[in-house]
């Protein structure tokens, strides 16, 4: 989807427009909206590997891709997560599909939580968050070009989640 790839460019160029971003503009107080803490400006590294909201979600997802074999025993690193550049195997593409679609659902968590102004709790985050990443690679399912065995290993991630 076209809206996916250009948030992937834009978060390796780092020009999201993030909570911290907006306060050098003089347009935000520059704090994190998912864990609300005075502390914690929102920098692309607070919002998709720091948060104490996100925490446990990168726990889940590296979990069940450790139980679907899709990664080693190995913990994902920052930068994997905020590059979306796993090299580690033969399923680096399915895993930064899934890493990719992890970081666009938490952008979206995150944009209804500013905008509506509303505060969530890390269970409804993740319920947010299963929602999301199941309808989006549901879709990336329907793709011709995506070869069976990886489709394959994609319906058992969804259904670990």
């Amino acid at each position: 989807n076209r809206k996916v790839k250009e948030f992937q460019w834009k978060c390796i160029h780092r020009i999201i427009y993030t909570e911290n971003r907006l306060k050098i503009m003089h347009m935000s107080n520059g704090k994190c909206h998912l864990c609300d803490e005075i502390n914690n400006i929102e920098t692309l590294e607070h919002l998709f590997y720091q948060c104490i909201n996100v925490k446990p979600l990168i726990e889940t997802v590296v979990r069940n891709l450790q139980l679907c074999n899709l990664i080693s025993d190995e913990v994902l690193v920052e930068k994997d997560i905020l590059l979306g550049t796993c090299t580690e195997n033969s399923n680096n593409s399915i895993v930064n599909a899934i890493i990719l679609y992890f970081k666009w659902a938490i952008w979206k968590i995150r944009n209804k939580c500013k905008f509506d102004k509303i505060k969530l709790n890390v269970q409804s985050i993740q319920a947010l968050l299963k929602l999301h990443m199941k309808n989006e690679l549901k879709f990336l399912l329907l793709r011709s070009d995506i070869k069976y065995i990886c489709k394959t290993k994609i319906k058992l991630f969804i259904e670990k989640f």
